[in-house]
C-alpha cells in the first residue's frame, strides 16, 4: 500500500468542449521525494483523428529529475447528439474514456 502512494498519479481529463480546462486532481500535494506524476488528454485535430499526449514528471529527492512527453494519433471516434445549454440538439465529438491500471 505504501508504493502506491509513493506512485501517486494525478490525472487531468481533457474534454474538447468549452470545459477544456477542467480537471479532477485526486490529491493536493505530491511526495516529491519519489513520485510520477502523470497527466492523459485527448485532443481532437480532425474529422479522422485524434491527439493522445502522455506528460509524466519523475520526482527524485524532491527534484523534477526527467519529464516524458509522449504525442500518439489516434483514432477519433466520431460524433453524437448532444444538447448545448439552451437546449438545442448539436453535435460534438466523442471522448475517450481513460482507465488506469497501477501496479
Amino acid at each position: 500500500m505504501k508504493k502506491l502512494l509513493f506512485l501517486m498519479l494525478i490525472i487531468g481529463f481533457s474534454a474538447c468542449d468549452d470545459d477544456a480546462e477542467k480537471t479532477e486532481d485526486l490529491t493536493q500535494t505530491i511526495n516529491k521525494e519519489g513520485a510520477i506524476e502523470t497527466q492523459l488528454s485527448v485532443e481532437h485535430l480532425d474529422s479522422q483523428y485524434d491527439l493522445m499526449i502522455s506528460t509524466s514528471k519523475i520526482w527524485v529527492k524532491n527534484d523534477l529529475y526527467k519529464t516524458i512527453v509522449r504525442r500518439d494519433t489516434i483514432p477519433t471516434l466520431g460524433e453524437m447528439d448532444t444538447q448545448d445549454p439552451t437546449g438545442q440538439t448539436i453535435k460534438a465529438k466523442r471522448d475517450y474514456e481513460f482507465y488506469i491500471t497501477v501496479k
